[in-house]
């Protein structure tokens, strides 16, 4: 992929096609760099919530700490992706993805936007 506009995707060799999902995977190492969408990044880090970002349609999943100790772990990234798939499926209203119930008042934010709650101890989203 070369670039985007809107829902067309370009490619090197010159094509494009229009999307309505990306799913990218970038390696085992955080490297933001390469984004370059307001407000996405701060500090060289994603800015969201539980994977959700300010820009609609923009998710991350598998980051450390992104919900909890296990959100960057193949056993335990299932939950952060569960509750991504019911907030696209809500965004969508599409019926049959899992929504997970989250609690009232289970996560809240710090002063830098950060999302914590009882099962993040270390205050990072």
């Amino acid at each position: 992929m070369a670039g985007a506009d809107g829902r067309t995707v370009r490619f090197a060799d010159g094509t494009s096609l229009d999307v309505e999902v990306v799913i990218w995977a970038t390696g085992y190492r955080p490297d933001y760099s390469w984004i370059d969408i307001p407000g996405v990044t701060r500090d060289r880090q994603v800015v969201h919530r539980r994977g959700v970002t300010d820009v609609p349609g923009l998710y991350f999943v598998g980051l450390s700490w992104q919900h909890t100790r296990g959100s960057a772990l193949l056993g335990f990234v299932n939950d952060d992706a569960a509750f991504l798939a019911g907030r696209i499926a809500a965004r969508h209203q599409i019926g049959d993805l899992p929504s997970p119930h989250i609690e009232a008042g289970r996560e809240a934010q710090d002063a830098g936007g950060r999302a914590y709650g009882r099962n993040n101890a270390k205050g990072v989203a």
